[in-house]
């Protein structure tokens, strides 16, 4: 873990609202940051979506968008309205769908035979480290056979829109184009946390918009954002616990730890029976070392009641904008803009 890596983890967690023996700890660990302003970060969306072709195959071929698109270092997904048309006999392990390579796909087990009428909307995410030209592959059956006709319709690519220029300043340095999709949750069917389950997108005004995600279960969900090693981030997150037993929050560049545990170098909240109804922000600088190609925000709540659970909106994850990333060497005080 480099210097930069571990102050930047360290300084975002601090809860706003007032400087802890922890936040004096994190300060002095920060050398190239004199202090640290108030933040009250709020997040466009930032959502960008662009319709592909319907594909049908009556002859129950697999048939595909292909290479619609290439993405680098991004977290994106495919939506679409799925529906069967024809089966011919029962399958086990069939694979409906798939964006590839390496992204999501939905895979069925219906040795009794396919449900009547199925129609479903099928959300796959990919979090791309690198590069890579996707493609959207439909009915590509199981060890072989292409036993279902499907068709899909509605087709839908979503990408970060890298909206939210400027929205965190670090002495002159800018940074900007969040590469969190769906920032605010304003589209309540795209959910990129995942990963325990007891994911859902709920009515609540939060920080910004009309939605939030909440989170319950006592096995970590979380967001993977593809970051680049050697590259300095700012990052902002909004999360409010509400249990009548337990909730964390956890982020950083390791894959979080176990259920209650904190993975070795990330930073996390405790375990907290709530933040008394209020809205806690977590901010922060942190660069990637080598191999550490994401950044993760996540949490958990033991709880399973109505309106209750751990709680996020408003993310922000950017690099400086290519015409400041040459004062990043500069250091110096870090001032947390609101988005007009």
């Amino acid at each position: 873990m480099n210097r930069n890596q571990e102050s930047g983890n360290k300084a975002a967690s601090l809860p706003r609202g007032g400087w802890t023996k922890r936040a004096g700890l994190a300060l002095v660990a920060v050398a190239m940051l004199p202090g640290l302003a108030g933040a009250a970060v709020v997040t466009d969306n930032n959502l960008a979506t662009t319709s592909l072709p319907n594909l049908t195959n009556p002859s129950g071929a697999t048939v595909s968008n292909s290479n619609f698109a290439t993405v680098t270092n991004q977290l994106v997904a495919v939506q679409a309205n799925v529906t069967n048309t024809f089966a011919v006999s029962p399958a086990n392990g069939y694979v409906i769908d798939r964006l590839a390579p390496g992204g999501g796909a939905t895979v069925v087990n219906w040795g009794g035979g396919i449900p009547p009428g199925y129609n479903a909307i099928h959300t796959l995410p990919y979090a791309v480290s690198g590069a890579n030209s996707l493609s959207y592959v439909l009915n590509e059956g199981s060890s072989g056979f292409k036993q279902y006709v499907f068709e899909a319709t509605n087709i839908k690519f979503h990408r970060p829109a890298g909206a939210d220029s400027g929205l965190i300043v670090s002495n002159g340095v800018y940074f900007g184009g969040n590469i969190v999709p769906n920032a605010s949750f304003e589209d309540p069917s795209l959910i990129f946390f995942g990963g325990g389950g007891g994911d859902s997108i709920v009515a609540d005004p939060g920080k910004h918009g009309s939605y939030v995600y909440r989170k319950i279960g006592t096995v970590d969900s979380y967001v993977a954002l593809p970051v680049v090693p050697g590259q300095q981030y700012a990052y902002s997150f909004w999360y409010k616990i509400d249990t009548d037993n337990y909730g964390q929050v956890e982020w950083g560049l390791s894959p979080l730890g176990f259920s209650t545990a904190i993975a070795p170098g990330n930073s996390g909240t405790g375990l907290l029976p709530n933040t008394g109804g209020q809205w806690i922000e977590a901010t922060g600088l942190f660069t990637p070392a080598a191999g550490q190609n994401f950044f993760y925000i996540g949490g958990l709540a033991n709880e399973f009641d109505a309106g209750q659970g751990t709680f996020f909106d408003s993310l922000f994850v950017a690099a400086p904008e290519p015409s400041a990333a040459m004062l990043l060497a500069l250091g110096g005080l870090v001032l947390w803009r609101r988005r007009k």
